[in-house]
Parts: C-alpha cells; sequence; structure tokens
C-alpha cells in the first residue's frame, strides 16, 4: 500500500478516535500507529543497502528495490501482535491506550492485505512466526520473484 493511502486512512481512524473517543492523543495513537508501523520496513532497506546512506525518496518508493531484496523482515507487520494487542485491550477493560493502538496497527495490516495478490506473496506472509520458519527469505514467503 502506498504511503499516502495509509496516511488518509489513519487520518480517518484518528478522528473516528477524536470524534467517539474524544482524547486528543487517542486519536494521535490511532493515528500514528497507522503509519509508523512502516518504519520496520527501514530494516528490510538496510539490509539490502547497508553501505549506502539514508534516501528517503528510495525508501518512499520501495519498488526500486523491491526486487533486489532476499529478506522480508518486516518485524511489526504481523497478526500475532496484533491479536495479542485486542487480547490485552479486552482483558484490560478497552485501555484507550491498547485500543486505539490495536486499530491503528491493524488498519494498517489490513490495507497491506491487498499487496499479497499484486506481490504474490504467501496467504500467511503476515503472520511472523511463519516468516521466521521460512527465515525471513523473499523466494519462500513469495511465489515469484517480484515482490
Amino acid at each position: 500500500m502506498k504511503p499516502m493511502q495509509h496516511l488518509i486512512f489513519s487520518g480517518i481512524l484518528g478522528l473516528g478516535f477524536l470524534i467517539f473517543i474524544r482524547p486528543f492523543w487517542a486519536a494521535l495513537i490511532a493515528f500514528s500507529s497507522g503509519i509508523f508501523i512502516d518504519l520496520d520496513h527501514l530494516i528490510d532497506f538496510w539490509a539490502l543497502k547497508p553501505a549506502k546512506p539514508f534516501n528517503v525518496k528510495d525508501f518512499l518508493h520501495s519498488e526500486k528495490y523491491n526486487c533486489q531484496k532476499k529478506w522480508l523482515f518486516v518485524f511489526l507487520h504481523n497478526w500475532e501482535s496484533i491479536i495479542g494487542l485486542w487480547l490485552w485491550a479486552y482483558f484490560g477493560h478497552w485501555s484507550t491506550i491498547v485500543t486505539a493502538l490495536a486499530a491503528g496497527l491493524t488498519l494498517h495490516l489490513i490495507m497491506d492485505i491487498a499487496n499479497l495478490r499484486s506481490y504474490k506473496m504467501h496467504p500467511f506472509a503476515y503472520f511472523l512466526i511463519f516468516r521466521l520458519i521460512k527465515g525471513f527469505k523473499k523466494d519462500e514467503i513469495c511465489y515469484e520473484n517480484n515482490c
């Protein structure tokens, strides 16, 4: 999913929290978690280009380096953490912080599911345990070498 799409939908989620939950910080957490989860892509980016200086333009246009990657780490993109957060929210009597965090991360991952088909990724690609079992190797997680 493109960063601008995550920005727009996370903004809508944050606005919903602001309107219905009220505290500004809850809206900020929902909004921020829906966007900043993508910072885990930095690991993949640096795994490919550890000697080169960081370039925001290259990072935001991941298509330039996606085909060169050998691994898919993205440690924050996983259903296990999201399920854990929702359980924590439920058993924590719907703590506003945990609920906002879980909502932002869930929205982001649901939006990213569209990538599964376009990048020819395995249906379990967003499970950390699956990626760990596959050694985080891109060719084990993707059906074709174009993701």
